[in-house]
């Protein structure tokens, strides 16, 4: 009986990577206007629907002409929005980018149903759940699969127990490029590839037949045909990958649990963890935004036809493409990391104009006057706030006539009460005094101006309800601040007798964007060190610590504890003005470890000292982490920072602060003897000038996503004028113990995404489960 040999013309496409957006857009629009009109045989675009997108903004009459290859079956679209890197940014921004795929396909057309993932640097534990989740049973993946898969399919299980059959590609999404037009030399080379790949195959054989920007062969039908008439071997045929996985078998298939992070036999780059962390420390600090203050703030706490639903979908689509995997790994030429940056600062800019709105209209609902305090977590929590705490007013009177009180209306000051003629300046009433002043100019008019002078104010307080508010009342806590102290002789930190904390390392890099290759260390203890105490309150202390560096730069980092917290938090800056070095700071752990446990997407990842390498890129042991990494004791919550390493056989737990290289691929780098893109000289990644790392440690046992609430999402304060409907103190949603990864609202109320944090059963969740649930609509 013959072999099958399915063949599926297919394209990799990055929209920005060796060139900009607005250059790659040109290729684009050039290959599909080229190959939509004479589609004659299916055509795989990439995966995702961006690209349908970028093609009809130049080209919308062509919209027909998409729509009718799709309904032909011609032309396979989706699932995903963008191509993304899934250790780079959040679970729900992934979440997102699927959503934003499935639902544009739909309205194309009709979405493929694989969870195509050709060219991602390795794979989340619970990418499984997430396909599960949106229907799809199929994945089809290259990097990170790992040596223990030995065949070309494997059943690939999440945490959750969600599994999915993985098509595994040993040797990468081309392996039919460029499939030559002579019967005889595919017959060879499809020979070859067989006895290449020995008894790897499960059933048929799948021909990727493309490749970086390539295009279908219009005379490909026709010498698959030759081939087939000429020989009885093997059996040609040109198909989508989804009706290739309708017939793949499913029995028998061998079990992969958890990640795929292995480079046995393909790169799996780990160095872009670290690469431009400015990319990801404001991916970090736009998701927060979106996620955990603009949609649930608008979706709790303002009208509900006050949602503000197409500001935050179009920021969350510039949050979707920046995920894509060239995009926010930063290894590309300058101006795709200049673009991501500016994308992430307009979909930051709407968040925080949406969460200021919300936040108004919450604090103008309030019954009572003065400070409330605001809990965007799903726990109850009390904590540290600064506020601003106003004096007494200070009244002054004038007489203005009409034509200067016009000029004087447009001035708007915070802190300040203003009355004409014996009536208060509310909106309504300024619109009124304009007309009146611009029709009397000569009138003359009484204005008395009300100031309150402003200070800045701290208070501890305590148990705010969970997606609640409470009165901003100060309270003495129980919880001893940790004992921390600085050793003036090289500025490491000691935690409750934990030693030699926050220990700056620097190595040579001669590595590229995508490989880490660090070779003799340039300075691990500084030269001078200066200590000084900035801050010493009963609520907050901050200790400023300098070390100077032969070789390196002065580090200022600020060590700051507060009043009723284990928590230590780290702010360090410094000025870079060298490229080719790693610098990162070790934590001494108080147990030696032989794993980590780390935040990944909707999971906690377990992980051993070692990695597996390969022929083409060594085996790299720093790993990734979403906001936590714990391990022998200790807890670090970082902002942005999300490569970790344990070191000295796990007496350490190393944090990267900053990379510093000069190739998107360097020639002859040494972890990685083959190119990994184009070697091209670039100077965004070797992040010249300020730098800044925020992190926080605690040292014993705790739980790690109450630990980085508490650190990235503080409480909030406003000051309520009072005269509204709402009580004193409040919750406008509960979720039990689960994590809750977002809260937004639709026409059926609210639409709430939890996750079980845990591994084992909770609020009616299975371990590490994702669910998704409306809640009828609450009184605003």
């Amino acid at each position: 009986m013959p072999r099958r040999v399915a063949t599926v013309p297919h394209t990799h496409w990055d929209r920005e990577w060796q060139q900009p957006f607005a250059a790659s857009r040109l290729a684009l629009v050039a290959l599909l206007d080229d190959v939509l009109p004479r589609l004659e045989q299916p055509f795989l675009l990439d995966g995702q629907i961006a690209l349908v997108d970028d093609y009809l903004e130049v080209r919308p009459e062509a919209a027909p002409l998409v729509q009718k290859r799709i309904a032909e079956g011609l032309l396979s679209i989706g699932p995903w929005y963008v191509q993304p890197d899934e250790f780079q940014v959040s679970g729900e921004t992934l979440v997102r980018n699927l959503e934003l795929g499935l639902a544009r396909a739909t309205e194309l057309g009709a979405p493929m149903a694989v969870g195509y993932l050709p060219d991602s640097f390795g794979h989340v534990a619970q990418m499984p759940q997430l396909l599960r989740g949106a229907g799809i049973g199929n994945a089809v993946v290259w990097r990170g699969v790992p040596a223990a898969v030995r065949r070309s399919a494997f059943a690939w299980e999440g945490p959750d127990g969600s599994v999915v059959r993985a098509e595994y590609l040993p040797v990468g999404y081309g392996n039919g490029a460029a499939l030559p037009r002579d019967p005889d030399a595919i017959l060879r080379r499809v020979q070859m590839h067989e006895a290449e790949l020995d008894e790897w195959w499960l059933g048929d054989m799948l021909l990727m037949a493309g490749t970086d920007r390539s295009r279908p062969d219009p005379v490909l039908p026709r010498v698959l045909a030759d081939a087939n008439a000429m020989q009885s071997e093997y059996r040609f045929r040109i198909t989508t990958l989804e009706e290739y996985l309708a017939s793949a078998p499913v029995d028998g298939l061998g079990t992969w649990r958890g990640e795929l992070r292995s480079a046995s036999r393909a790169p799996v780059l780990a160095g872009v963890l670290s690469n431009r962390l400015d990319l990801k420390q404001a991916a970090a600090a736009t998701e927060r935004a979106l996620e955990r203050r603009a949609e649930p703030l608008a979706a709790l706490f303002a009208a509900p036809e006050a949602w503000p639903g197409r500001v935050l979908e179009l920021a969350w689509l510039d949050v979707v493409r920046n995920a894509a995997h060239d995009s926010i790994s930063g290894c590309s030429v300058d101006e795709v990391g200049d673009a991501v940056l500016a994308r992430y600062a307009s979909a930051r800019q709407a968040a925080d104009a949406v969460s200021a709105a919300a936040l108004d209209e919450f604090a103008a609902s309030l019954a009572d006057v003065g400070p409330v305090v605001v809990n965007l977590s799903s726990r109850p929590r009390g904590g540290l706030v600064e506020y601003t705490e106003l004096g007494p007013p200070q009244h002054t009177v004038r007489r203005l006539t009409g034509a200067d009180l016009s000029q004087f209306l447009q001035r708007r000051e915070q802190n300040v009460t203003v009355m004409v003629d014996g009536v208060e300046v509310t909106e309504p009433v300024r619109r009124e005094l304009f007309a009146r002043a611009g029709a009397e100019r000569g009138a003359s008019f009484e204005v008395v101006i009300s100031r309150r002078a402003a200070r800045t104010a701290l208070a501890r307080v305590d148990r705010v309800p969970p997606y609640g508010w409470a009165r901003l009342t100060p309270t003495a806590d129980a919880v001893e601040p940790p004992v921390v102290e600085v050793d003036p002789t090289d500025g490491t930190v000691t935690i409750d007798g934990a030693r030699g904390l926050d220990r700056l390392v620097d190595e040579e890099d001669l590595g590229d964007t995508y490989t880490a290759s660090p070779a003799s260390v340039v300075f691990e203890a500084p030269t001078h060190v200066e200590v000084l105490v900035v801050e010493n309150g009963p609520l907050r202390r901050r200790v400023r610590v300098v070390r100077e560096h032969d070789g390196g730069p002065t580090v200022t980092t600020l060590v700051e504890t507060r009043a009723g917290e284990r928590v230590v938090r780290f702010t360090t800056t410094f000025e870079n003005r060298r490229s080719g070095h790693r610098l990162r700071t070790w934590f001494p752990l108080p147990t030696q470890a032989t794993h980590s446990y780390a935040e990944c997407a909707f999971a906690v990842v377990r992980r051993g000292l070692a990695a597996e390498g390969g022929p083409y890129e060594r085996a790299a042991t720093t790993f990734p982490s979403r906001r936590f990494v714990s391990a022998g004791g200790l807890t670090i919550v970082h902002d942005g920072l999300p490569e970790y390493q344990l070191v000295a056989g796990g007496r350490a737990l190393a944090l990267t602060l900053l990379r510093s290289v000069e190739w998107i691929s360097r020639p002859g780098n040494p972890h990685r003897p083959v190119p990994a893109g184009p070697e091209v000289q670039v100077q965004g990644p070797a992040r010249m000038g300020t730098v800044v790392a925020r992190y926080a440690v605690q040292v014993g046992a705790v739980d790690p996503y109450e630990l980085a609430d508490d650190v990235l999402v503080p409480l909030e304060v406003v000051d309520a004028p009072g005269g509204g409907w709402r009580a004193s103190s409040g919750q406008t949603l509960d979720a039990g113990t689960l994590e809750v990864s977002s809260v937004r609202r639709t026409g059926e109320g609210l639409d709430v995404r939890v996750f079980n944090p845990s591994p084992e059963p909770r609020e009616g969740l299975g371990p590490w489960e994702i669910a998704r649930r409306l809640v009828p609509t609450p009184r605003p």
